[in-house]
């Protein structure tokens, strides 16, 4: 199993616990590029027309809050869909 697989299905199984960092290179790997403004929010856009919005954790917390995770996976999984 590929490494990109094995963190997909981490994150799968642990929505509580992810970094930002994990989640962004998912996204990355999948064709989405990063736009970030002047908040902590990043949009980020898939060639396709999918977006998915990513706040990234800040106020000593660690992990990305939870329903972030799983918009980013949903979209994830909508552009391997349309593949």
């Amino acid at each position: 199993m590929a490494r990109r697989q094995k963190r997909r299905q981490r994150i799968e199984q642990n929505p509580n616990a992810v970094r930002f960092t994990e989640i962004e290179v998912l996204l990355k790997a999948a064709g989405f590029q990063g736009e970030q403004g002047a908040t902590s929010h990043i949009v980020y856009r898939h060639p396709s027309g999918r977006r998915v919005v990513l706040a990234r954790p800040h106020g000593g917390e660690k992990f990305v809050k939870p329903v972030y995770v799983r918009a980013a996976l949903a979209a994830l999984e909508d552009v391997e869909q349309d593949r």
